[in-house]
């Protein structure tokens, strides 16, 4: 079935049932969806949907300024989807007022973020999201973030 036969039909069954139909998605809210399904995958260690959001070559790099020292580490985005699935905790990470720059095909979402295990605070710092269009959509290609103790800040109402 064609996909705008398909969609249209999906439309009049939402009409007739007196469901209101979905609106189409900005590039921004899909960009912010795929943050936010990360978001949510890590809080339920569910790794294989946060692997699904990742291109297959993403990466990680970490800027680490905690305990007085300064480090850079870059690492497979797979072991970050990996350890997710295995953290023995719960895992919460809060991202707060995303700005969203595009480029075409090419996404930046920059946010702050602080993160907690089992509901006590370990870090916060910024996350800045890359992500590129492909053809099944929005993944996620690299995560730069930061990660410190100091100057947190929490999101708006916390």
């Amino acid at each position: 079935m064609p996909r705008a036969f398909r969609s249209a039909l999906m439309i009049a069954i939402a009409s007739a049932l007196g469901l209101t139909p979905l609106r189409a998605q900005t590039p921004e809210e899909q960009v912010n969806a795929v943050v936010d399904l990360l978001m949510t995958s890590i809080g339920r260690a569910d790794s294989a949907t946060a692997a699904s959001l990742f291109h297959p070559d993403a990466n990680l790099v970490i800027v680490d300024s905690r305990e007085g020292r300064r480090s850079v580490q870059t690492l497979p985005a797979s072991d970050l989807a990996a350890s997710v699935g295995q953290s023995g905790g719960v895992w919460e990470e809060r991202v707060w007022d995303p700005q969203v720059l595009f480029d075409g095909d090419l996404a930046l979402v920059w946010a702050p973020y602080d993160f907690h295990i089992d509901g006590r605070f370990s870090h916060c710092g910024v996350d800045a999201f890359h992500l590129a269009r492909a053809a099944e959509g929005w993944k996620i290609i690299s995560i730069v973030y930061t990660r410190r103790v100091e100057d947190c800040d929490s999101p708006p109402g916390q």
